[in-house]
C-alpha cells in the first residue's frame, strides 16, 4: 500500500495524524476521544508500516 493510499485510509477512519511517516504515533481517538473526562489525551496509538498501518485506542479498545 503507498504512503498516501496508507493515509487516505486511516482518515477515511476518523484518524488524524500531524504527520503519516512510518513509526508510532499518539493521536485522540475519534471514537471515544469527545466524551472523555480528558478530551486532549491522546489515546490512540497508530504504527505505520512500510505496507500498512496498525491501530489501538488504550481507552476504548478500538483497533484495526
Amino acid at each position: 500500500m503507498s504512503p498516501i493510499a496508507i493515509q487516505q485510509e486511516l482518515e477515511n477512519q476518523g484518524i488524524r495524524l500531524r504527520r503519516y511517516a512510518q513509526g508510532s504515533h499518539k493521536t485522540l481517538c475519534p471514537r471515544c476521544s469527545h466524551s472523555r473526562t480528558k478530551k486532549t489525551d491522546p489515546c490512540l496509538s497508530v504504527t505505520i508500516r512500510s505496507a500498512d498501518a496498525v491501530w489501538h485506542c488504550h481507552n476504548c479498545l478500538w483497533a484495526g
